[in-house]
């Protein structure tokens, strides 16, 4: 029962938070001068998942932190009220984000992100209504520590701060985290799976079994694409680095090697 109104206190909340930017106009000026609405509705999007990934991101941090054994035992008796609250909270963030793209977005235009947020919300809602497997919605709301930078990126790139040092560094520490939290935390739950595929009942098996690698080929997907746009951006990034280094090792040659020619001026005696 309480794991319900988490869900719907959830929903509310972010709800909330969209019409709070509405109503203060926090858009920046290249967004509010656009008259493509979808463009506007984008802004406002991005920035309700922007707030959920900071609050899941940090909140699933802590659980590990406080319960380091959470990532051994993907379906072991969790007791942490935080760890509930954390995937209540976090279903009902898809299922608003979820009714927000189908009222706004047409569905051949949205449909990776709306088959991974039914994917999220059919293994959340079992996990909430057995209290089962908390642990490995935990676990699988790391991929929210990487959608920090992830939604940052294109906040900055609607904002048109895309040539900025601060885009190149969220570039740059999106690509790490997406690796580190998106496909090698995956890939841990499916070896885990695979290890105790035995001990696991209906309908959980077929769930999971189903999720985890829909899950990745979204991710792999969605990867490619994050590069295709950042490619020049990082190539950029690389010639400007070996530039540097070129430079430098240069100047060290310079120092180290002073030139040998003498000035006839230095030799003439007065």
């Amino acid at each position: 029962m309480l794991e319900a109104v988490y869900l719907l206190s959830s929903c509310v909340l972010f709800a909330s938070i969209r019409i709070l930017i509405w109503y203060f106009s926090l858009l920046p000026h290249i967004v509010a001068k656009s008259d493509r609405w979808d463009v506007i509705w984008r802004w406002y999007n991005v920035w309700v998942s922007w707030t959920h990934s900071l609050f899941a991101g940090a909140t699933c941090l802590y659980c590990l932190y406080r319960d380091p054994d959470m990532l051994n035992n993907l379906n072991k008796n969790c007791d942490s009220a935080v760890s509930s609250f954390l995937v209540s909270a976090s279903t009902g963030y898809f299922l608003y984000d979820a009714v927000d793209f189908l009222a706004c977005v047409p569905i051949s235009n949205a449909w990776d992100v709306l088959a991974h947020h039914v994917v999220v919300i059919t293994c959340f809602v079992l996990v909430v209504k057995s209290g089962l497997f908390i642990p490995f919605a935990v676990v699988a709301l790391l991929v929210e520590v990487n959608s920090i930078f992830l939604h940052a990126r294109q906040l900055m790139r609607m904002a048109g701060l895309s040539h900025t040092v601060w885009y190149s560094l969220n570039m740059l520490t999106n690509i790490v985290t997406f690796i580190a939290c998106r496909f090698i935390s995956i890939a841990w739950m499916m070896r885990w799976f695979w290890h105790n595929a035995e001990d696991i009942d209906q309908p959980y098996y077929g769930v999971l079994a189903t999720s985890l690698p829909v899950m990745y080929i979204i991710n792999i997907i969605l990867f490619f694409k994050i590069m295709s746009k950042d490619a020049k951006h990082i190539l950029s990034i690389v010639k400007n680095f070996k530039s540097g280094i070129h430079n430098s090792w240069r100047k060290c040659q310079s120092h180290d090697h002073p030139p040998t020619c003498i000035n006839s001026k230095m030799l003439r005696r007065d």
